[in-house]
């Protein structure tokens, strides 16, 4: 679901005011559905900058697999 996820995140992330955190989140292991989108956000919005990101993989932290990234507006 890359296309509406990517939707979702450019509504949110054109609400932020400078300085504002964006956090994105699924519950996903799909790279286009997450590290691939996160810079793709990143490259749409100047003013945004990755301030860390995580993932979860069931077979080595033994629960479901998961995407974290956190994004802070410089603008």
């Amino acid at each position: 679901m890359p296309k509406q996820q990517l939707e979702i995140a450019r509504t949110a992330i054109s609400l932020l005011k400078p300085g504002g955190v964006f956090v994105y989140s699924t519950c996903s292991l799909e790279p286009e559905e997450n590290e691939q989108l996160i810079g793709r956000l990143v490259n749409e919005f100047a003013g945004m900058r990755p301030a860390g990101e995580e993932s979860c993989l069931p077979f080595r932290d033994h629960f479901d697999g998961g995407f974290a990234a956190r994004l802070i507006d410089t603008g």
